[in-house]
């Protein structure tokens, strides 16, 4: 295998792991703005790495993102004013 590619499934199972912990952290403080930050950063990161390593399922890291971005929107809409 290659090594970039390796390397790649190494980093993407610490990124996933931390996604998974930031985001079983927000269902118990939703308005915790840096464990959501962590999760959305840890999706950019696994779709960047995808693509250097042209990794074809990154389409998979997409719907991810998506609801990151839902998460976003919705905790921008929670915030005081």
């Amino acid at each position: 295998m290659d090594e970039l590619l390796t390397q790649f499934l190494i980093e993407s199972r610490e990124l996933v792991d931390q996604a998974v912990d930031d985001l079983l952290a927000l269902e118990k403080a939703p308005s915790d703005r840096n464990r959501f930050d962590d999760a959305f950063r840890a999706f950019h990161t696994l779709k960047g790495g995808a693509g250097i390593v042209e990794f074809h399922h990154r389409a998979y890291n997409q719907n991810g993102k998506l609801v990151a971005e839902c998460r976003r929107q919705a905790f921008m809409r929670m915030r005081p004013a």
